[in-house]
């Protein structure tokens, strides 16, 4: 980039967060009455039918991907969830006594907050990140991706308007222009700002962490999934349908990998085949298609086809030179004995759901920590079963944030009516993904917090003895540590 234009863009950026500095001081004064006000406004007017049409229709348009329906399912059940689960916290003040410890919690904004957002998720996530501003008393500054910023641009300013009816400033809430986007132009928005949240790609997530800027990322999906032979079959096959088919499963939540107990593994394929699901079996012609369609450049790269993401199971079929059923809501794809991870084991974000037939429980925690290890290490895994003893055992062992029993993934990682998850479309991956949260992230997180802390009148000094036990001192009087001069 020039020189002229880095300038230019640096101004942009620059006139960007100054205009939301001016509204969110004018936010710092709001009471909790006045926060409430506005998060429950813009959640009204934002479950709206007639918008939630248009902002479905604009983004299955201009992105090519998902499904108009689901969209406009998917604002009604974020915005409602999402909206329900603060609504009635405190969020402004003191938010939190601890009369035995005399300490005081203050809620405070974070300033101005920066985010990015993902096209599978252009439609809500806008809105999901403006509430969570909104609650905290943050101005919101947003970067689509391209292939959703006529989206943005439509939901950014509708919701404009809403602040507008409702006496708060309209710069609360802003994004950065078709005009002026561009990577270096995220990066100094980043770099500008009080805080991040990035959801997308390794790269960005990096960059957030780089900036400079106290930020939050989230890490990679490729759900896997153990089936014990004590599974519900026909539960698993309705809600692998539900999970797959789902906005074409452009969720980083949804379902990737399959693993079947080998005594229940015929019954599962017959069982997913009446739900919807067209099976590629081992030595197809068609397996060897649509791996190439995914994955175009293995082995020389494993990077995943941008033609293929929230695509249809037909369409995904018509890419790779073969034909399904017109029924066809997701393609099963069954791989060899797991030796090695194939390309096939990473993640689609389309519906593509592979299968792998496993001897019992404990190759099963084997392969899936392979798979994990290979592609979404900290997202999530989870597993279909009776036996409680096995999730737990699951639970131990698996590095990711979270296990989902018996559930669809694509609708209940990021929480859901069903399950005690808080909701988001944020779900930090942890340590284990390169994120520095495993929670679902909230709007509690872009909270800044002080702890008024009043001296415990009374209380006595701890001495070595009401601390260690006598067995601990015992032990140390017989050891030397004695390191010389």
């Amino acid at each position: 980039m020039s020189e002229n234009n880095e300038l230019i863009h640096k101004a942009y950026v620059n006139e960007l967060i100054n205009r939301a500095r001016i509204a969110q001081k004018t936010a710092n004064d709001f009471s909790q009455k006045k926060v409430d006000q506005l998060c429950e406004a813009v959640a009204y007017a934002c479950t709206r039918r007639e918008f939630r049409e248009k902002a479905a229709r604009l983004l299955v348009r201009e992105s090519q991907m998902g499904k108009e329906q689901d969209k406009q399912q998917k604002l009604w059940n974020k915005i409602t969830s999402v909206y329900s689960e603060m609504k009635g916290q405190l969020s402004v003040g003191e938010i939190a006594r601890d009369e035995e410890k005399k300490l005081v919690i203050y809620a405070k904004p974070m300033g101005v907050v920066s985010a990015v957002i993902p096209v599978t998720n252009g439609e809500s996530t806008p809105i999901i990140k403006t509430l969570w501003a909104l609650k905290t008393r943050n101005a919101l500054i947003l970067s689509p991706h391209h292939r959703g910023r006529k989206t943005a641009d439509y939901i950014v300013n509708y919701i404009r308007k809403v602040l507008e009816a409702f006496d708060a400033p309209p710069d609360l809430l802003q994004f950065i222009d078709e005009e002026h986007s561009g990577r270096d132009t995220v990066s100094e928005l980043m770099g500008q700002s009080d805080f991040v949240v990035a959801t997308g790609g390794k790269g960005l997530v990096h960059a957030a962490y780089s900036s400079g800027t106290p930020a939050i990322g989230v890490g990679a999906g490729n759900c896997t999934v153990y089936v014990d032979i004590t599974a519900d079959i026909e539960q698993l096959a309705r809600q692998l349908n539900q999970s797959q088919s789902f906005d074409n499963s452009s969720s980083c939540s949804s379902e990737s990998n399959l693993l079947v107990h080998t005594d229940i593994y015929e019954k599962v394929i017959a069982e997913c085949e009446k739900h919807g699901a067209y099976v590629i079996k081992r030595k197809q012609e068609e397996k060897q298609k649509l791996i190439q369609t995914i994955w175009p450049n293995w082995p020389e790269n494993n990077q995943m086809s941008r033609k293929t993401p929230a695509q249809n199971a037909l369409k995904l079929a018509e890419l790779s030179g073969f034909k399904v059923p017109s029924s066809t809501t997701y393609l099963l794809l069954e791989e060899d004995q797991f030796t090695k991870v194939p390309v096939s084991a990473g993640e689609k974000l389309c519906p593509v759901l592979t299968i792998f037939r496993v001897e019992d429980f404990v190759q099963a925690q084997n392969i899936m920590e392979d798979i994990l290890s290979y592609q979404g290490s900290g997202h999530s895994c989870g597993l279909y079963t009776k036996q409680n003893a096995q999730a737990e055992q699951l639970a131990e062992r698996m590095k990711v944030s979270r296990i989902l029993v018996n559930q669809p993934h694509s609708s209940g990682n990021g929480g859901a009516w069903f399950n005690g998850l808080a909701s988001t479309n944020t779900l930090g991956c942890g340590t284990w993904g390169g994120n520095s949260s495993s929670q679902n992230i909230t709007w509690k997180d872009l909270l800044n917090t002080t702890t008024l802390s009043y001296r415990l009148d009374g209380k006595e000094q701890t001495w070595e003895e009401d601390v260690f036990s006598k067995e601990m001192q015992d032990i140390f009087a017989h050891i030397d540590l004695n390191i010389g001069k």
